[in-house]
């Protein structure tokens, strides 16, 4: 049963010559309990997506057609006070540098508690209408302990410039927790990271969304990265999943030439001695995509329809759908 559902969604920006469409169209589907993993170069608009979802569009972008439902309504057709009910309650968001979203003014325990002082005074809430602040800390340090944040007694007066970026990391997990989210977006939370903190983002990840019985939506463009966590995985490309399925078909048996490719550039150890591969050309420029596929340019499969049509999806196995002509 899903929980979230992003419809034929269509962002545009407003460009000196007019629209200029970045999402072209997504669709993908998150069920309730899973971790849905979106995957795909830098500037594909996976981040704008998962903004597209809490309606937190950035200057200059407007919605330009589709529905996005979670829990069967249609959130763009929320208004502000609506949308209060949802975004940092039943829906929560992780971004790519913790640094940067924690203010650096407060205190971790300052900043946790506010999100869940927001949560206690809510009149919807099943909590106490009012809580005294040695309650909201004692909160606070509950949350930073399911995180497993070392001392969390002490990062309850810490600053953020005085925390680790695995620490940042936590402080950020912990906050978007507070309002026991249904579904929590992740996005690339471990990008900042070494590969040995990310990797235990991912397994503390991992162990929340059974505690807490929530769903995730994963953003990265490590493919790697994302078989840790996930077991269906969809492949962006320029605004549009242009590949989805389950987690083991998409690395072990992909169908699109651009998932194709994206395998092939990931390190293999047993091949140091060779240098890594990469995509062919550029990403086009959204404002001069035709009508036809937008990785044509890029193609080494490409037919003459590609420059002509843009290709829908299709299925190719049970739950495996590509959107590819040539297939």
């Amino acid at each position: 049963m899903s929980l979230l559902e992003v419809r034929d969604l269509r962002v545009s920006f407003a460009g000196e010559n007019g629209k200029i469409p970045i999402l072209r169209g997504v669709n993908l589907k998150v069920n309730k309990g899973e971790v849905l993993g979106l995957a795909g170069e830098s500037g594909c608009g996976k981040s704008l997506t998962a903004l597209s979802i809490l309606k937190l569009l950035p200057e200059k972008a407007y919605f330009d057609g589709g529905e996005i439902l979670f829990e069967d309504e249609n959130l763009l057709e929320m208004d502000a006070n609506q949308l209060m009910k949802i975004r940092g309650r039943k829906i929560a968001m992780i971004f790519q540098e913790p640094g940067a979203s924690l203010d650096p003014l407060f205190t971790i325990g300052n900043q946790i508690g506010e999100a869940i002082e927001k949560k206690l005074n809510d009149p919807c809430s099943v909590w106490l209408p009012r809580s005294s602040k040695l309650k909201v800390m004692s909160e606070v340090e509950r949350l930073l302990g399911l995180v497993k944040m070392p001392k969390p007694k002490k990062v309850l007066h810490q600053y953020p410039h005085q925390l680790s970026g695995g620490m940042a990391q936590r402080a950020m997990i912990a906050m978007a927790l507070a309002g026991n989210p249904s579904l929590l977006i992740a996005d690339e939370p471990t990008t900042s990271l070494d590969v040995t903190t990310g990797s235990k983002i991912i397994a503390l990840l991992k162990e929340l969304r059974e505690s807490f019985k929530m769903s995730i939506l994963f953003i990265s463009h490590n493919l790697a990265l994302l078989s840790q966590i996930s077991k269906r995985i969809g492949i962006m490309y320029l605004g549009r999943i242009v590949e989805e399925g389950p987690t083991d078909e998409i690395l072990n048996q992909p169908c699109h030439p651009y998932t194709r490719l994206l395998l092939l550039c990931l390190p293999d150890p047993e091949r140091r001695d060779r240098p890594l591969s990469s995509i062919p050309g550029s990403v086009p420029e959204p404002a001069a995509l035709g009508a036809g596929c937008a990785f044509a340019s890029r193609c080494p499969k490409k037919i003459e329809i590609c420059r002509i049509k843009e290709p829908e999806m299709k299925k190719v196995g049970e739950n495996h759908l590509v959107a590819c002509h040539n297939l």
